[in-house]
């Protein structure tokens, strides 16, 4: 049952609308003119991670966190094109990613009814209602060059069946089947235990590909960290954290991880989806309340797909 906390925060969400974190950049890092997503039809153009730092290849962080690049391009051997969408992807086991749903529309097209999206297992090669071949890079860098040695293409794909592109975004969970098993400088993360059960005021750590700024038109470059978010409610499917103080997740920053470090290890506890915007002209709109995924509630789901993908 919801509380009145949690249908105000709806209401909020409904009525503010959801800035999805997804990027739409082309390949020399110029990201496009775009506004936050009031309306199913616009996304956004600010900046990624805020108040963080950049993650160094010696951090354990970025051995579970890769890049996550979706197009469609006419023919599968048409060069990648310049307007391509930027997320973050989550390593769960050694031949899948998790990432949110709305960041493989680049390459499927919008999820807008039920009916279209029923958990089938779809191949990475052509969407028949756009009559164009669909595809997803998952790039091993800390910064967002891409090469024949540090990327792969996804093989296969599935959405949750209850995923459906609206304002009011819920089940915004993808599974990704690599064509390869990931690097050996890179391993899974686990999802946080079902007994360790976080609260309102506990902290996380959040990452994405992101700039170090929080103005509109930032470039996206790099892995970042933000530490110390903390947790504002747990809505059973979705954990809500804030950002009042200048610190979370933002545009770009879609399908990345949330995590909490728990007796000498990092564990995920969710999927990092959208933030709460008011004023999207605000260099910091970002600086209200980030959504993310929570990942202990589809454990089961995320696990009976890496068996099925």
């Amino acid at each position: 049952m919801k509380t009145l906390n949690q249908n105000l925060l709806k209401r909020v969400l409904l009525t503010t609308g959801f800035l999805f974190l997804i990027s739409c950049q082309n390949k020399n890092h110029q990201i496009e003119n775009q506004q936050p997503e009031v309306s199913l039809e616009k996304s956004s153009a600010i900046s990624a991670i805020i108040g963080g730092t950049e993650v160094l290849s010696s951090d354990p962080l970025k051995k579970f966190t890769v890049l996550i690049h979706a197009y469609s391009v006419d023919n599968e051997t048409d060069p990648k094109p310049r307007n391509i969408s930027i997320c973050t992807g989550i390593i769960v086991s050694p031949f899948h990613v998790l990432t949110a749903a709305h960041c493989l529309e680049k390459a499927f097209g919008k999820i807008t009814n039920k009916a279209a999206n029923k958990d089938e297992i779809q191949d990475s090669k052509i969407d028949p209602s756009l009559k164009k071949h669909g595809v997803i890079e998952v790039i091993y860098s800390l910064n967002q060059v891409s090469s024949e040695s540090n990327r792969d293409f996804v093989k296969k794909s599935t959405m949750h069946s209850g995923y459906i592109r609206s304002d009011g975004q819920y089940f915004d969970m993808a599974l990704l089947k690599l064509r390869k098993e990931i690097p050996v400088e890179y391993e899974p993360i686990s999802i946080l235990p079902a007994a360790i059960e976080l609260k309102k005021g506990d902290s996380v750590v959040s990452l994405g590909y992101g700039s170090t700024g929080q103005g509109l038109g930032n470039r996206f470059m790099k892995l970042y960290k933000v530490s110390e978010v903390s947790i504002k409610e747990d809505e059973g499917i979705e954990i809500v954290l804030d950002q009042t103080n200048g610190k979370g997740i933002c545009s770009g920053d879609s399908g990345g991880p949330t995590v909490y470090f728990y007796n000498g290890k990092y564990y995920l506890v969710g999927i990092n989806m959208a933030v709460v915007v008011t004023d999207v002209t605000n260099p910091s709109a970002c600086n209200t309340y980030g959504v993310i995924v929570k990942a202990q509630t589809f454990k089961p789901w995320i696990l009976k797909q890496i068996n099925l993908l």
